[in-house]
């Protein structure tokens, strides 16, 4: 999974984003924070979400990723956290399998 983040105006101060997975052994994000500046404010910075391998039959796990937004702009600072709802999907089956090393015996009691 991935999304970007942009700015919507010019920033007074550089804006940095706080990024976290709520649940790091089901999805990890690519980088913890994004940070703005009045020089590159109106280019979208992409954060990619990759789901973990557990090796766990659980289900598909539901879990978010927080953006948070911290500035010395009063105007950014303001603003409140945005969560991106996210769903790994399970790829784990409870099972065993069994190897058959021979699948003969004989009357005689031979294996």
């Amino acid at each position: 999974a991935a999304f970007t983040v942009v700015l919507g105006s010019e920033p007074f101060a550089d804006v940095v984003f706080d990024v976290s997975s709520s649940d790091v052994t089901e999805g990890a994000v690519s980088v913890p924070t994004l940070t703005f500046t009045a020089a590159d404010w109106s280019v979208p910075q992409t954060v990619t979400v990759t789901g973990q391998d557990d090796d766990e039959e659980d289900g598909d796990v539901a879990y978010n990723v927080t953006v948070a937004v911290s500035s010395g702009d009063a105007k950014y600072a303001a603003l409140a956290s945005q969560k991106v709802n996210l769903v790994t999907e399970d790829n784990d089956v409870a099972r065993f399998i069994v190897h058959v090393a021979s699948n003969e015996t004989t009357e005689a009691g031979a294996t």
